[in-house]
């Protein structure tokens, strides 16, 4: 096993820990009364803090991409993505522990949001302050402006 394939595993077995309590309050966050004006749902990480909290957070946004609605935060003060020990540990710094770590989060939510996401609404996820996003459904890459030319349309 590469270095890299020992990180990814240690890696999605801690987040795959966490299935049951994200997928519920995605769930519970999913599931609730939207107002009119939502038109698609976001998630967002920062994985400057990967080690340090889990840093996952969800909201609604109306056709003019503004948040509707208060910003959801997802395990607070329960969990982390990469535990430190994985993710500060030397041994896989030639593997660039961060971007690693981006693509298993972004996969893990995608299969978490095909177990409890709505079909109500367009979602996706994407890192914070990145131009592009992945579309929860079906893993195609949009950004910010492709995005909101559709919404504009709706």
């Amino acid at each position: 096993m590469t270095l890299q394939e020992e990180y990814c595993e240690l890696v999605l077995n801690h987040l795959n820990r966490l299935n049951n309590k994200f997928e519920a309050q995605l769930s519970e966050f999913v599931n609730q009364a939207f107002s009119d004006d939502v038109k698609h749902l976001t998630i967002e990480y920062y994985s400057p803090c990967f080690s340090d909290e889990f840093s996952v957070y969800f909201y609604a946004l109306d056709k003019s991409a503004n948040r509707v609605g208060d910003i959801h935060k997802f395990l607070e003060h329960c969990a982390v993505v990469v535990p430190a020990e994985i993710f500060d540990d030397e041994k896989y710094e030639d593997i660039d522990p961060w971007s690693t770590a981006s693509e298993i989060l972004v996969s893990w939510l995608r299969e978490r949001w095909q177990n409890v996401g709505s079909q109500q609404y367009p979602a996706f996820v994407a890192h914070h302050d990145s131009h592009f996003l992945r579309n929860l459904a079906d893993g195609s890459r949009t950004n910010w402006d492709e995005l909101a030319n559709a919404m504009a349309k709706l």
